[in-house]
């Protein structure tokens, strides 16, 4: 997998980044989710986008709370639901 096609595709998904729903994420929370959702780890996350995994959590936390998730699979299929990210199967 290349990290950069991941995060192009994030991007490209969400220009308006308010999906379906009424449901808005920052860019970022975005790419995190979209990462999440090719089964990256919080570590492995922090180092595609070069910032603290701490800083990955803050961001998981975050969009759990704005879409109302429990868990890292909750959260990517609530995205994907709300047109945010892009299901990992093609």
């Amino acid at each position: 997998m290349l990290k950069n096609d991941v995060l192009n595709d994030a991007v490209l998904d969400n220009d308006g980044l308010k999906g379906s729903g009424n449901v808005s994420l920052s860019r970022r929370e975005c790419e995190v989710l979209q990462l999440v959702a090719q089964a990256l780890s919080n570590r492995q996350i922090a180092g595609a986008l070069v910032i603290s995994e701490a800083t990955v959590k803050r961001h998981l936390y975050n969009a759990f709370l704005k879409l109302g998730a429990s868990s890292r699979l909750d959260a990517v299929n609530k995205a994907v639901s709300a047109s945010l990210i892009r299901s990992a199967v093609s």
